[in-house]
């Protein structure tokens, strides 16, 4: 029996993202001791990477997203793979800081941006319909699958070779992961490709893209369901990556010991891994903006709850929710993106939205310091942060009907289609 290509898409995607997201993003914080160490930089200015990092992925992300609508996939999928390796390589052979720091602002972000983080997610879009949730939600799970598997090897190559060749081999094996993966996929569905499983209703941005109305970034600044879906996408992440920043030392303050604080954070991941899961098994069959309603909503009780109670059933409690909403918001939102403005433009979509993303994020991870560092506790910051949840449920509400009237606009094409076919035969 043959096998969808587009579940080869999807697997090439996962392996891909543990193996370069894993050994790259994930594995950050095993590079901070020795490079502090050889170049006698403070654990301040080695950070300062990750920054400088961020930011050139928000300023290439809407030209990356952009490009993946207008031009072939496979070509930017491996030249910005070959970027994404020469970054690695360049940090680790640079005698200089500076060549180093361009190497983090240019071809680290046109990498990243150009493979794991838009393009892969954008050619799994293009081949699914029936399944395009379970197909984007097992797509995203290479990333967690990558902070499991690769930090060890990482760890193990360091102590061996020293980190600057392991930067170098790193930055081998991308080129070569890149290389074999447009090797191996295709980026749309051909005549003969059909998605198997049962005919389906016409669905909200319907797989492949081909024949579609790709709208322009101008569209997209004039779209409220773009601005709705964007705002609440981006600030459900924000919230949630700043908490679970604070979520241990919160712990620790509270009385807890370094390894029960510890403990919490696998139940997070645990609690995120089977979310995921179910997320990959029911969203198909589930209504999705309702489901993003309820992401929102469990988002504000998360804070809600340490505004009354700061008790161990709470953290428990707490880094269930959390660790939940963690693991499903990215890959919820990316389907919601395919849902309101189709395959066609989800890269264009995607794109626009890393620097929205970029922004809030910095701007929540600032404010829950300053808050501790102001008031000496995180009571306010509940506060906020349940406020702020609260006006997301309230974003989210109105996507519903944006879903539902694409919906009803893609089952008017294709009826009309339908009939125009019947015309000429």
């Amino acid at each position: 029996m043959r096998i969808y290509h587009g579940w080869v898409v999807v697997a090439v995607t996962i392996i891909s993202t543990m193996i370069v997201m894993g050994a790259t993003t994930s594995s950050f914080g095993l590079f901070v001791l020795p490079v502090t160490e050889d170049l006698g930089l403070s654990r301040a200015n080695v950070n300062t990477a990750f920054v400088i990092a961020s930011v050139g992925n928000a300023v290439a992300a809407p030209f990356i997203g952009r490009l993946l609508d207008k031009f072939p996939n496979r070509p930017i999928l491996l030249i910005s793979g070959i970027s994404f390796g020469l970054a690695m390589i360049v940090i680790g052979l640079s005698p200089s800081i500076w060549i180093s720091a361009l190497a983090l602002a240019i071809l680290f972000p046109i990498g990243a941006d150009g493979t794991v983080s838009i393009t892969l997610p954008n050619i799994v879009a293009r081949w699914f319909k029936k399944y395009r949730a379970r197909a984007m939600t097992l797509a995203a799970m290479g990333l967690s699958a990558g902070g499991v598997a690769m930090p060890p090897l990482v760890a193990i190559l360091i102590e061996a070779v020293g980190w600057r060749m392991t930067l170098v081999s790193v930055g081998i094996v991308v080129i070569a992961v890149f290389v074999v993966s447009t090797a191996i996929i295709r980026e749309s569905p051909g005549p003969d490709d059909v998605e198997p499983g049962p005919e389906l209703a016409a669905t909200a941005g319907s797989g492949g893209g081909r024949g579609m109305a790709k709208m322009t970034v101008g569209g997209l600044m004039r779209s409220p369901p773009f601005w709705l879906a964007s705002a609440v996408g981006a600030t459900v992440m924000a919230l949630t990556a700043s908490f679970m920043i604070t979520f241990v030392p919160l712990g620790i303050e509270k009385g807890m010991s370094a390894l029960e604080a510890a403990g919490l954070i696998s139940i997070a991941s645990v609690a995120g891994l089977l979310a995921k899961l179910a997320l990959a098994y029911f969203g198909d069959r589930v209504d999705r903006p309702l489901l993003t309603i309820v992401t929102c909503i469990a988002c504000t009780i998360l804070f809600v709850l340490f505004i009354f109670d700061d008790s161990y059933i709470t953290f428990v409690i707490s880094a269930i929710i959390l660790g939940t909403v963690y693991g499903v918001i990215l890959p919820l939102f990316q389907i919601l993106l395919v849902d309101l403005f189709t395959s066609a433009s989800f890269g264009t979509a995607r794109g626009m939205f890393a620097p929205l993303m970029a922004l809030i994020n910095a701007v929540s991870m600032r404010f829950s310091g300053e808050v501790y560092d102001r008031t000496g506790s995180y009571h306010l910051l509940f506060v906020v942060y349940a406020i702020v949840g609260a006006l997301t449920v309230l974003m989210a509400v109105p996507l519903r009907h944006y879903v539902i009237a694409q919906r009803r606009k893609q089952a008017d094409d294709q009826s009309a289609g339908g009939k125009l076919a019947r015309g000429v035969a």
